[in-house]
């Protein structure tokens, strides 16, 4: 429904004319989204979980979709407290929906407000399960021609690298069985340490990288809203024992160089391949090699399912 608009028929009933740019976004059924149709997220939110925000400092047309998020600790004590992704931001130019054309989502601001969701996702500002204060999201460093990876093999790092670290801590084991391990049975306990709990620690390194992929002035994480986790690998370098007598006696620091390896087109949607290495930062032994994959759905332009998952 555009401004001042006469009534038209859809989906069987009479759509009235919206009073203002306001309702506009609340009404119309989608935005165009780096050229994808995509429905509109105040159409199926309520609405006192969203406000419509006019931004006359960027353009008279430019409004944010300011979304609040649910979260786990929403109305407990101290629940405001705990770091969480608590606010999503929605940039949109109107100009060309006067007339019926769908709301744009701005491509001048969708990189900085699917930034400020990365960091958030990624724990800036918080601790991490680990002790280590996440200030800031690992900065990505160039590409280095003829680099290679920690096995010597030639490495493809078109995006560049990011370098991060974390601290080896002695509860990390207990903290991953705690989330991962809480349903087992009554007969079975969780193991003191797996591979699998060197991963938390190392999701800023990794979405740094998904950051860093810029194709034709767009970033790739314009759809982080459509990202999901496809597919996980680890090569361990080091015993289960040697890891846990680590955390228990030194807490070492373990450093973390990561960086997208490649792009896949597929049904599933665009697929991003992470790789990550893990050193002792103390004498540079090599601790993992991870291979992480995830799918930006939504934005497929391939019709080949995703490549079978190759070995960290």
């Amino acid at each position: 429904g555009r401004l001042g608009a006469a009534p038209a028929v859809a989906d069987g009933a009479l759509a009235a004319p919206v009073a203002d740019a306001k309702e506009l976004v609340q009404v119309t059924p989608h935005v165009l989204w780096n050229g994808h149709l995509t429905v509109n997220p105040a159409t199926v939110l309520d609405d006192d979980a969203y406000s419509v925000v006019a931004r006359p400092d960027v353009a008279e047309d430019a409004y944010d979709l300011d979304i609040r998020l649910d979260t786990h600790w929403d109305g407990t004590p101290g629940g405001d407290g705990i770091h969480a992704v608590r606010r999503l931001v929605v940039p949109l130019r109107l100009a060309r929906a006067w007339d019926g054309a769908a709301p744009l989502v701005d491509p001048e601001r969708i990189s900085e407000t699917m930034n400020d969701l990365l960091r958030a996702t990624a724990g800036v500002g918080a601790v991490s399960i680990t002790g280590d204060n996440v200030d800031h999201l690992p900065e990505v460093r160039p590409a280095q021609a003829g680099a290679t990876d920690a096995l010597g093999r030639p490495a493809n790092q078109p995006f560049g690298t990011i370098h991060g670290s974390f601290t080896l801590a002695g509860t990390l084991g207990h903290d991953h069985a705690s989330v991962t391990a809480d349903a087992l049975p009554v007969d079975l306990s969780a193991a003191p340490f797996v591979p699998d709990a060197l991963l938390g620690p190392c999701w800023p390194v990794v979405y740094a990288a998904l950051g860093s992929v810029v194709e034709d002035g767009m970033p790739l994480i314009e759809g982080l809203l459509g990202a999901v986790h496809l597919d996980h690998t680890i090569d361990l370098h080091l015993t289960l024992h040697q890891l846990q007598k680590a955390a228990a006696t030194a807490s070492p620091t373990i450093n973390v160089t990561g960086w997208v390896a490649a792009l896949e087109e597929s049904s599933a949607g665009r697929v991003v391949d992470v790789r990550l290495e893990l050193t002792d930062a103390g004498d540079g032994t090599l601790v993992a090699l991870m291979r992480e994959r995830f799918a930006i759905r939504g934005r497929a332009s391939g019709n080949a399912v995703p490549s079978a998952p190759e070995l960290a």
